[in-house]
């Protein structure tokens, strides 16, 4: 009786029966369905953004959401968005709901706070979450928020009186203050320079070689005088107007400018505080020298009578 084959056969009977992957193995889980991708996009690619010295400038963009094929129950779709310099931003709406492939639209807003320099660019993503039965996905759109230049400036003086001799000499220091929020070159002009010239004033503009001013930053230049050589004018005090215009501004227009008004007074006149004093003292001297000689006349007037009345007849 042969028995040899017979444990072969039943092994590979055994191993017919055993379900795959060995004894005990359980059959594997369902995977799970594959939902719709969506598409985000926006419009326009770049917008610019209008700020000043104190206004936000909010720029819009126009978004729409689409789903590739139909979902089987439903497709939720969560936005949110960003902007790379921490620009605020807003999704309007913030959730979408597809239950067919019709294309949705939605707003994102950003907004720029004031002051922000031109010279930044950010970079918005709008982030889509889609969510469904047994699926999720993610999917991105981006576009740039610039900003647009605006000019402003300001001068200012710590002394703007300034007294002179005739014929004197001085210099008043002045600061122009670039307010804007790119850089920026300035002319400067005295706004009355023909009358203080007919009037025997000499005023120039010295300012330094450098070819703009930075947004924030200020610029040092000096307004340097010469008095008349005489008080023809009557020692009146002079006005001088010093007017500095953006250079930058004058492309978009309106041109922006600032003034200051500073002031020289011409020692020598009447109204000169110490040409005042010293007329005082020449009067009182005069009135005390005045005062002595009538004593002293009145005295020797008196000594010749008493001489007269003792000599004898």
């Amino acid at each position: 009786m042969r028995s040899g084959p017979v444990p072969v056969i039943t092994a590979l009977l055994v191993l017919s029966i055993l379900p795959a992957g060995g004894e005990g193995a359980l059959p594997p889980a369902e995977a799970p369905s594959i939902g719709p991708e969506v598409t985000l996009s926006l419009t326009p690619s770049t917008a610019e953004a209008d700020v000043s010295f104190t206004k936000y400038g909010n720029v819009w963009f126009s978004g729409n959401a689409e789903v590739d094929r139909l979902p089987v129950d439903r497709c939720v779709v969560t936005l949110t968005s960003s902007v790379d310099t921490g620009w605020a931003s807003t999704c309007s709406p913030s959730i979408l709901a597809f239950s067919t492939n019709k294309v949705q639209s939605f707003q994102v807003t950003v907004s720029v706070p004031p002051g922000t320099l031109a010279s930044l660019t950010g970079i918005l993503t709008v982030t889509g979450e889609a969510s469904g039965a047994g699926f999720s996905s993610t999917s991105t759109a981006t576009a740039n928020v610039t900003v647009a230049p605006y000019y402003l400036l300001r001068l200012q003086c710590e002394s703007p009186h300034m007294n002179l001799s005739t014929g004197g000499k001085g210099s008043f220091k002045v600061e122009l203050e670039n307010r804007g929020n790119a850089n920026d070159s300035f002319d400067i002009v005295i706004g009355n320079a023909e009358e203080l010239r007919n009037a025997g004033w000499a005023v120039r503009i010295v300012r330094p070689s450098i070819p703009f001013v930075g947004p924030g930053s200020s610029m040092p230049f000096y307004v340097e005088v010469e008095a008349p050589r005489s008080l023809s004018n009557g020692g009146e005090p002079a006005s001088i107007a010093v007017m500095a215009t953006s250079t930058g501004s004058k492309t978009p227009g309106p041109p922006q400018s600032s003034d200051i008004h500073l002031y020289v007074k011409l020692r020598g006149g009447i109204d000169d505080p110490l040409n005042r004093t010293m007329i005082l003292v020449v009067v009182i001297a005069m009135a005390v020298a005045a005062a002595l000689a009538w004593r002293w006349r009145r005295k020797r007037k008196g000594r010749i009578a008493e001489a007269v009345v003792e000599e004898p007849a």
